[in-house]
């Protein structure tokens, strides 16, 4: 065991000259014209068809996304001013109508239930 030698030994792969010669290699490299671009990505294709798969991906969410709501809005006029009047008696007239409705649902279930007391209790 050697006590002058206070440095501690790393493994090459993590090294400075692990490191430069990695890069020289990448740089010296000669690449076609598309790969010049990224050239610490070009020899691994399957990172940049997964990137350009999810950019697919999302181009066609977000285009059915827009035929969904193109699909929801269709139809759908929104009201002027002119027509408020009319649109608001028409609310009053619907809300009536289901207010007598319930009232009359509640009536015959109270008819019903005496009837039914009525039997049981005879």
């Amino acid at each position: 065991m050697d006590l002058d030698n206070d440095e501690v030994k790393q493994p090459k792969k993590y090294s400075s000259e692990a490191f430069s010669d990695a890069m020289t290699k990448i740089l010296a490299s000669s690449l076609s014209g598309s790969d010049k671009k990224q050239p610490i990505l070009a020899r691994s294709k399957g990172v940049e068809r997964k990137i350009e798969d999810e950019k697919l991906d999302h181009k066609a969410r977000k285009i059915l996304s827009a035929q969904k709501k193109a699909l929801k809005e269709k139809g759908r006029v929104i009201p002027d001013f002119s027509s408020f009047e009319y649109e608001k008696r028409l609310r009053k007239v619907a809300t009536r109508g289901v207010v007598k409705l319930f009232n009359a649902i509640r009536t015959q279930q109270k008819v019903t239930e005496v009837a039914v007391q009525n039997a049981a209790g005879t």
